[in-house]
């Protein structure tokens, strides 16, 4: 889990970044190297909208919990050197999820206090979470930095409790996002949205036994009340209000956003080959 920001702006009394958004890391399953080790090709996770219309983004990481040294923030290039997207969103407009491509690998030899989801243990697709009986009512955090409230010193990341408001209709695949009840604010999109293990369960229904990634936050649901004058009838205001339900996407819209990269696809064939002399090939 990661802290999403911009700038400061050349020429601004900021010294800081502004955080806007949230982001974690996901790893695709890509084979395994000699030993027998899973291996895993890792990218940054967040909104289609957080990284439209940016240049670079960056991510605050922290150093291991027994390290007094602050938290440190890395530049991420979004686009390449002729303004093309490095990143890759859903090819559907209407599912607001974008993966980035990351070196995970530098991170962690810099000593950065990271992990990422893996696809296969830590995380359910929406035919998993129909297998299990996932259903409203079920328990789930809702994980990010709303409002910018990232910390002083430390990205520490805020947790809410909440439960599945309303999945069947994405389970079946005729919406693209299902409900979480869970207040979100700006700075919460692009978080990860997880299912909270329980001794019990609704007659019926499968009690979850493990925490794992079930979706990404897209944002709030808001709801308007509108004031109208009493003297002419007509509108004089409109009030926008939080409704205290958020906006998620499964984690096969994740999926679907890696699907197309040839690079992960490439790396797939050659963990299924043998591994060249000289040892086995590395995922990052």
């Amino acid at each position: 889990m990661v802290a999403l920001g911009v700038g400061p702006e050349p020429g601004s009394d900021a010294i800081t970044p502004g955080w806007i958004a949230s982001g974690f890391f996901y790893g695709r399953r890509v084979g395994t190297d000699a030993d027998g080790i899973p291996q895993y090709y890792v990218y940054l996770v967040s909104n289609r909208h957080v990284f439209d219309g940016l240049d670079s983004i960056i991510v605050r990481a922290n150093p291991p919990a027994d390290n007094p040294d602050p938290a440190r923030d890395y530049p991420v290039a979004l686009n390449d050197d002729t303004g093309q997207p490095l990143w890759l969103a859903h090819p559907r407009e209407s599912v607001d999820v974008a993966v980035i491509k990351v070196d995970y690998n530098r991170l962690q030899s810099e000593g950065m206090q990271l992990s990422f989801f893996t696809d296969d243990e830590l995380s359910m697709t929406g035919e998993q979470m129909k297998a299990a009986g996932t259903t409203e009512g079920d328990y789930v955090y809702v994980l990010g930095y709303p409002m910018g409230l990232v910390g002083e010193q430390r990205a520490v990341v805020i947790v809410r409790n909440g439960s599945i408001a309303r999945i069947r209709d994405a389970l079946a695949g005729t919406e693209d996002s299902y409900l979480v009840d869970s207040s979100v604010f700006p700075g919460n999109s692009g978080g990860p949205v997880v299912i909270r293990p329980k001794a019990m369960a609704l007659h019926g229904t499968t009690a979850p036994q493990k925490a794992r990634l079930i979706g990404i936050v897209t944002g709030y649901v808001s709801y308007s009340e509108v004031a109208v004058s009493a003297q002419t009838g007509r509108v004089r205001m409109l009030f926008e209000e939080n409704s205290g339900l958020a906006s998620a996407h499964l984690v096969d819209s994740i999926n679907e956003c890696i699907d197309p990269d040839p690079r992960f696809h490439q790396t797939r064939m050659q963990f299924a080959a043998p591994p060249p002399e000289g040892g086995p090939q590395e995922a990052t």
